[in-house]
């Protein structure tokens, strides 16, 4: 099986990055220079605090290796594009998703290999200096390169990114799944015996994440809208870049297997908040057509 992931993982997540890649346009970097403290302090949040957060889940919760190297592997990764799909269907601020997700993937160059062999190495008693090259060697390639390329083909072809939006979503989507569905087909054995953990370390990680999102908008003082935006993309992570550093980086899958789990569960209650802002605004806007 690993070496079906050695082929088939680098070349999704270059795919998957590439797709981000065609999001971003000028139009998102002149939106982050128009409220640069907000998107400072988001960023900065992202980097920072969740994997600070992943750490202590890591230290008190007495999971197994597997599963505590997965958690700090999704939390070091920059947000997932599927976070913009969540974010237009739950009546969010898309854009600003979208620019959040473009400009942590390439800040991701920089802070996912620092955070790797602070947080990461460490438990494996690898050497930090060596770790941290390897995966920032992976990023280049597989992050940094992909992303811009998809913005130059953004920039020379706009009317046929524009056109294939929807298709890039769902070939964001169907990537996704076949991760998941891979990392939990080639580990069933542990996936019986530690099921009930990562379930649990899950949902504890995703309403934390979710929180962390609220309370961030809050301290930033954002409209509504934003905050929901934010809510949603903590805890939405790039599954294909935890993919990819477990694979050609640390050469195991079973630290894959709390991604997968962490995308199962973070889908469903996405799916839920997703109803519950279209239930809300349909609501709305049935009270003000009787108003009217």
């Amino acid at each position: 099986m690993i070496s079906i992931f050695q082929l088939l993982i680098p070349l999704l997540a270059f795919v998957l990055m590439f797709i981000v890649g065609t999001g971003l346009s000028i139009r998102d970097f002149q939106l982050v220079a128009s409220k640069p403290r907000s998107f400072a302090g988001i960023l900065f949040i992202q980097i920072t605090v969740i994997p600070g957060i992943a750490l202590l889940l890591c230290q008190f919760s007495g999971l197994p290796q597997p599963i505590q190297i997965g958690i700090l592997l999704i939390s070091i990764c920059p947000a997932g594009a599927v976070s913009n799909t969540y974010t237009r269907l739950a009546y969010g601020n898309a854009a600003l998703s979208v620019a959040l997700t473009g400009i942590a993937s390439l800040i991701a160059l920089i802070s996912m290999p620092v955070l790797a062999a602070l947080l990461i190495s460490s438990k494996l008693d690898l050497g930090a200096s060596s770790f941290y090259l390897k995966v920032a060697l992976q990023l280049a390639l597989f992050l940094c390169l992909p992303v811009c390329l998809g913005m130059l083909v953004r920039h020379k072809k706009t009317d046929w990114v524009n056109k294939n939006n929807r298709r890039f979503d769902q070939i964001s989507i169907v990537g996704i799944i076949a991760i998941i569905l891979a990392a939990l087909f080639s580990h069933l054995e542990l996936l019986k015996t530690t099921g009930l953990a990562l379930l649990g370390a899950a949902l504890i990680f995703t309403l934390l994440m979710m929180g962390l999102g609220l309370l961030t908008a809050k301290i930033l003082k954002l409209e509504p809208r934003d905050g929901k935006t934010i809510m949603i993309e903590f805890p939405v992570r790039n599954l294909a870049i935890a993919a990819l550093i477990s694979i050609s980086v640390l050469q195991a899958t079973d630290y894959l297997l709390f991604a997968a789990v962490f995308a199962l569960v973070q889908g469903g209650i996405m799916t839920m908040v997703i109803i519950s802002s279209r239930y809300s605004t349909l609501k709305q806007s049935k009270i003000g057509g009787n108003y009217c």
